[in-house]
C-alpha cells in the first residue's frame, strides 16, 4: 500500500488531492506499524504526511523514509521489501550515490542481477561526480560481484582489482580489505589451494579485530578447505563460526556447509541435524536455497544415499536455472551427472593439512571469539551480533 502510494506520487507532477479524503484506513495500519517496528515511526510519519498532504512532500523527505524501511527489512531479512524500497529511495534522490549503490545491494541480494548492475553503474557514475571515493570503491566491488554471479569470472576480476587498486592508492585499509576477499572468494572458487591460502591470509590481515565481515571470510575459506577436502579442519572451523552468522538465509548456507563437512568426516549424525536445519529454514528463506542443496547432494552421496544426492542435485540445478545463478547452475549439472555414474564421494584428503591451515585456524580462532565476546564493539549485552542497517551496509 505505501510503496504504491510512493510510486503514484512519483508519476504524477501534480500532486494536491492526489489520494482524496480517505486516509483513515491507511493511517490506522501505519500506526500498527509503529507499535511494531517502533524505530520506523519517523518514515511512517512521512508516509502518513504524503497520504494527509501529497503537494507538500519533499522527494528528499519521501526518499529518506523509503531508505529506513529500506535498512529495517534488510535487517529483518525481507528481502523483497528491502530491493523495493532501497530502489524506491534512489530514485526518488537521484544524485545520491550511497543510495544507488544500496539498491544495487539489495538488487544482487535478490538476484535481480542485471537491475543491480545498472543501479552499481550509476552509483559508480556520481560517486566520481561527486569526488565520494568511499562510494566509488562500492560500485567497483558491486560491479565486479554481479559480473561474478552472473559466471562472468574474468570480468568480476577486474573490477574487484579496480576497487583493490583505489583502496590501496588512497589509503582505504578496510576497503582493500573488502575487494581482497571478493578476490579470495573467486581463488575459493577457481584457484589452487596455495593461492587460495595465500589471498585469505592476505585479507584477514586487513581487515580489523572486530569486522563484521571476519565470519563471512571464515565461511569462505571453509569452503575453500571443503573444496580440497580437508573436512575435519573446515568443519572444525564451521562449527566456530557458526555463532557469529545469525541472519536465517546465511545460516541456511552454513548449516549445509557443515552437513557436507561432516558427512564426508564421517560424522552423519551430525551431519543429518545440520542438513534438516538447513531445510527448515530455508522452506522460508530460500535465498541461497540452490546452494544449500548442492552442499546437500555432497552429503548424501558421501552418506551412500544415492537417490537422495540425485534428488537434491536436481532441486539445485533447477532452482539456479530460477534464481539465474549460472555458476551454480554449472555446479549442479555437473554434480548430477557424477551422481548418475556413481562416482565415489568426497573422501578426506590423505595429505596432511599444510602448516599454513594450522595457523590460519588458530589466527580465526582468535578473531571469532574477539567477534563474539560480550564486550564487542557494537555487540549486545550477551554477546551475539546486532544487526543494524549500517554493519549490514558495511559488509559491501
Amino acid at each position: 500500500m505505501v510503496l504504491r502510494d510512493v510510486q503514484h506520487w512519483m508519476a504524477r507532477t501534480q500532486r494536491n488531492g492526489l489520494f482524496g479524503h480517505r486516509n483513515h484506513k491507511v493511517r490506522a495500519r501505519l500506526l500498527r506499524a509503529m507499535r511494531v517496528a517502533p524505530g520506523l515511526a519517523p518514515a511512517l510519519r512521512t508516509f502518513m504526511h504524503l497520504r494527509r498532504d501529497p503537494g507538500a512532500v519533499l522527494p528528499s523527505e519521501l526518499g529518506a523514509a523509503c531508505y529506513a524501511v529500506w535498512g529495517w527489512a534488510e535487517g529483518e531479512s525481507l528481502l523483497g521489501t528491502a530491493a523495493h524500497y532501497a530502489e524506491a529511495a534512489a530514485y526518488l534522490v537521484p544524485d545520491n550515490p550511497a543510495y544507488a549503490n544500496d539498491a544495487g545491494w539489495a538488487c544482487r541480494r535478490c538476484n535481480f542481477q542485471e537491475r543491480a548492475g545498472e543501479w552499481y553503474e550509476r552509483g559508480f557514475r556520481l560517486a566520481v561526480r561527486s569526488k565520494n571515493r568511499h562510494e566509488a570503491i562500492r560500485a567497483l566491488i558491486g560491479r565486479g560481484a554481479v559480473y561474478k554471479n552472473m559466471g562472468e569470472h574474468e570480468l568480476a576480476r577486474h573490477f574487484y582489482d579496480r576497487a583493490s587498486r583505489r583502496a590501496v592508492n588512497t589509503g582505504r585499509r578496510r576497503q582493500a580489505a573488502v575487494a581482497r576477499h571478493y578476490i579470495f572468494a573467486l581463488e575459493a572458487e577457481r584457484g589452487t589451494f596455495e593461492d587460495g591460502l595465500e589471498a585469505v591470509r592476505e585479507t584477514l590481515n586487513l581487515y580489523p579485530i572486530h569486522d563484521p565481515r571476519v565470519p563471512y571470510l571464515a565461511h569462505d575459506y571453509a569452503f575453500l578447505l571443503i573444496r580440497n577436502r580437508y573436512f575435519t579442519a573446515a568443519l572444525a572451523l564451521l562449527e566456530k563460526l557458526a555463532p557469529a552468522i545469525t541472519k536465517p538465509e546465511e545460516r541456511v548456507l552454513v548449516q549445509s556447509s557443515i552437513a557436507r563437512a561432516a558427512a564426508a568426516a564421517g560424522r552423519f549424525e551430525q551431519s543429518r541435524a545440520a542438513a534438516e536445519d538447513a531445510l527448515d529454514t530455508a522452506k522460508t528463506h530460500p535465498e541461497y536455497a540452490h546452494a544449500c542443496y548442492v552442499h546437500l547432494a555432497c552429503a548424501s552421496r558421501s552418506a551412500g544415499k544415492w537417490e537422495a544426492a540425485a534428488d537434491y542435485a536436481a532441486r539445485a540445478e533447477q532452482t539456479s536455472r530460477v534464481l539465474r545463478d549460472a555458476v551454480v547452475e554449472q555446479v549442479a549439472s555437473e554434480l548430477r551427472a557424477e551422481i548418475a555414474a556413481r562416482i565415489q564421494p568426497e573422501r578426506e584428503n590423505a595429505e596432511a593439512c599444510p602448516y599454513a591451515v594450522e595457523v590460519l585456524e588458530k589466527m580465526f580462532s582468535i578473531r571469532l571469539r574477539r567477534w563474539l565476546a560480550p564486550d564487542r564493539r557494537g555487540a549486545g549485552a550477551n554477546g551475539k551480533p546486532v544487526n543494524t542497517a549500517d554493519r549490514e551496509r558495511k559488509r559491501l
